[in-house]
């Protein structure tokens, strides 16, 4: 858990602090045409996997558009792994979410989440 924590909040700043091309402007998936969008995997274990969820893309499935875990399950369609949120980011929040693989890895990780064993990091980029 602590070494998950680490990684997270490392792929966190690191992203946070990579400055976007000039040619490029800063947008919200839900703003692009390209859907559904990439999901960059930060680590992984046995146990957990950490992708780069993009603003506006959902942790739970919507009507109009699918959820993080579906995104993962369409990017790995022969793995029967049972992904599972361990927490969750809002839709328009960007950042490392990790999901748990399988029910006893979602327990642990639940737990050490509730009982803040895990360090969670916000960083907020600004422009003036």
């Amino acid at each position: 858990i602590a070494r998950l924590a680490f990684v997270a909040a490392a792929a966190a700043l690191a992203a946070a602090l990579a400055p976007p091309p000039r040619s490029q402007p800063i947008r919200d998936v839900a703003e692009s045409d390209a859907w559904p969008p990439p999901l960059r995997v930060v680590a992984e274990s046995d146990a957990w996997l950490v992708v780069d969820k993009p603003a506006g893309c959902p942790c739970h499935a919507r009507p109009d558009r699918p959820g993080v875990l579906d995104l993962v399950r369409a990017a790995r369609p022969n793995d029967a792994t049972d992904y599972k949120l361990a927490h969750r980011l809002d839709d328009g929040t960007s950042g490392c979410l990790v999901l748990a693989k399988g029910a006893a890895a979602a327990r642990a990780l639940g737990d050490a989440f509730a009982e803040r064993r895990v360090k969670k990091a916000y960083v907020a980029v600004t422009a003036s």
